[in-house]
């Protein structure tokens, strides 16, 4: 049987599951969200990194000066992301920035990405495929939001290659 009771000397809930230990949490939404299973308790932390990635991004800004440089829109929602990468001689990521506007998902994935490559080489962030920032984001995104999410995947990826990731694709 699933209960959630209140302790009368704290305000913290105990929460009974039936599949899971006794989860103790700070607050009422927490534990409707524990007591939904654990997903979407574990969907509730990823959902919390994306906000603090769009709220307060990493490695935003411009480089100046700068290797390699690419900006993009998604057309569907006018989401913009520019990357900008400062490259060592030998072919190390030593510096990385983005700027841009849009959804709270294309910020944070830009933010995420940027932390990812730092101090990769730029083969093996050619080589890196885009299910690596979608782990990274770590939800289930809707077709369209999924555009969002890949938007600074892209924009890196044509920095690299010098064109458009379609052109890129297509030869």
């Amino acid at each position: 049987m699933m209960s959630i009771g209140w302790s009368r000397e704290s305000a913290t809930p105990n929460v009974s599951l039936p599949d899971f230990r006794e989860i103790r949490v700070d607050c009422g939404r927490c534990a409707r969200q524990t007591f939904l299973g654990e997903n979407l308790f574990v969907d509730s932390i990823y959902r919390e990194n994306i906000l603090e990635h769009s709220k307060h991004p990493q490695n935003k800004g411009h480089l100046d000066p700068y290797d390699y440089a690419f900006e993009d829109t998604n057309p569907l929602c006018g989401d913009e992301i520019r990357i900008e990468l400062r490259v060592d001689d030998a072919g190390v990521i030593i510096d990385v920035a983005f700027d841009g506007q849009g959804c709270a998902i294309s910020q944070a994935s830009a933010s995420m990405l940027t932390e990812m490559i730092l101090g990769m080489s730029v083969e093996d962030v050619k080589a890196m495929p885009k299910d690596d920032l979608l782990d990274e984001v770590g939800i289930e995104l809707s077709p369209a939001r999924l555009k969002c999410a890949l938007l600074s995947f892209n924009v890196l990826k044509a920095s690299l290659y010098g064109k458009s990731v379609d052109e890129e694709l297509h030869s």
